[in-house]
């Protein structure tokens, strides 16, 4: 015979109304819903979703919308989101838009004819036309890593602009004057931040602002390639004598320019990026690094999206996460 709710209840010691709401990802007391995965887990009962699904017209599936599945910090958000979510009994399904606004607009559609009870937008940035499309197909948003203004949903993000912040404040404090700063389109959200973070950290220590020292240029590779190149290109008594790069791949594409160059680290040139990953395991010397919460960010945000779909939140929320500096040995104190 078929284990049933009742039968978790009585093996649990809770009544059937609160196994239900563990069931459906209510919160309840740490204590109780430990004692019911236990008997669940003890009896083997496994609910019926289908049924589950029609009696709350939902599909028990959430949607993740990611821009680039290749991207390290989005790879990490996907796989804890998914596994926060089976942990609620929801699925999801995964949809790459690959940066292409015609495929945004597809996978949005293909999205919506799912029936999906919510969406998740891991996204740089939103294009202001998908943004009417989101409000008009998914009533439950929650959107990681940047901000669309009119968009109605929840936003979580890394507190950029203090990592930021923090970053030139360490090179600061090592007597560098001369700091460049590597980062991306301005589009980006996370970009937009950060540049600020650095512009503010300059102004209250007091250090004349060069504009010639801001490279932006596209998130990846190529786009840190180019922007190294061209800050090398100054005259040796020229060069800034730090740096803070924005992103992983673009300190990948620095690195490979800096080592073109003969730069030598930190002797030469001081460093600090953001998302270093594995880098540090094949990379000397390790890089000092600002590295971005993805646990808290997905915790958070599939807390926020339990609470659109089973409370009924309609109202706009923004978090910002803050990050952790990680000490390599890629800054030296500044002697000149």
């Amino acid at each position: 015979m078929a284990v049933t709710i009742k039968d978790v209840a009585r093996r649990s010691e809770m009544s059937i109304a609160t196994v239900s709401k563990y069931l459906n990802g209510k919160p309840i007391r740490k204590k109780s819903a430990q004692k019911i995965s236990a008997a669940i887990h003890e009896l083997g009962y496994r609910p019926n979703l289908n049924a589950r699904s029609l009696r709350n017209s939902s599909t028990l599936t959430i949607g993740i919308l990611v821009e680039n599945i290749t991207n390290n910090f989005y790879n990490q958000i996907i796989s804890q989101l998914s596994d926060l979510l089976a942990e609620k009994n929801y699925g999801c399904i995964i949809c790459e838009t690959k940066s292409d606004s015609t495929v945004l607009q597809e996978r949005l559609k293909f999205l919506y004819d799912r029936n999906i009870d919510g969406l998740f937008v891991v996204m740089g940035y939103i294009p202001e036309a998908a943004v009417a499309v989101m409000n008009q197909y998914f009533p439950n948003i929650v959107v990681i890593d940047t901000f669309a203004k009119n968009l109605n949903g929840d936003f979580i993000f890394t507190d950029n602009m203090a990592a930021a912040y923090g970053a030139v404040e360490q090179l600061i404090a090592q007597k560098h004057r001369k700091i460049a700063l590597i980062t991306g389109n301005p589009k980006y959200f996370s970009a937009m931040e950060r540049k600020k973070g650095y512009l503010r950290a300059l102004e209250d220590y007091h250090i004349p602002l060069e504009n010639s020292l801001i490279f932006q240029e596209e998130y990846d590779i190529n786009g840190g390639y180019q922007a190294c190149k061209n800050m090398l290109r100054f005259p040796t008594e020229k060069r800034p004598s730090a740096v803070l790069i924005s992103s992983y791949f673009m300190t990948i594409g620095s690195i490979i320019a800096i080592n073109e160059e003969g730069v030598r680290i930190p002797e030469d040139l001081s460093i600090i990026c953001f998302d270093n990953y594995d880098l540090n395991k094949v990379f000397r010397p390790t890089l000092s690094c600002i590295s971005q919460p993805s646990g808290e960010i997905c915790r958070k945000a599939v807390d926020f999206m339990l609470e659109r779909i089973l409370s009924g939140v309609e109202y706009v929320r923004m978090e910002r996460i803050t990050a952790q500096f990680q000490l390599g040995r890629s800054v030296n104190e500044y002697h000149k």
